[in-house]
């Protein structure tokens, strides 16, 4: 699973489930209200992806979004590039 520190592997529950590529997905969420947080995934020669999906409403104001530079909003349909500012 996604390394995790042992405060937030605490609070957290994972629900882990083959995907269609043979991909591994590990999506965590809060055990008590059932909020989906992140999901991390393993590729079949059980290495991370290089990309973790973090769910936007779970993010506190502050974030410097110019340092992380998100790439794409992603739905099942598409993906939605996001423009530079």
């Amino acid at each position: 699973m996604f390394p995790l520190p042992a405060d937030l592997e605490s609070k957290l529950s994972v629900f882990t489930h083959p995907t269609e590529s043979g991909n591994t997905m590990h999506c965590y969420f809060c055990p008590k209200c059932g909020v989906r947080i992140f999901h991390a995934g393993v590729l079949p020669d059980d290495n991370m992806r290089p990309v973790v999906s973090i769910k936007g409403g779970v993010i506190e104001s502050g974030l410097d979004w110019k340092e992380i530079k998100p790439k794409h909003i992603y739905t099942r349909s598409a993906v939605m590039e996001l423009p530079e500012e």
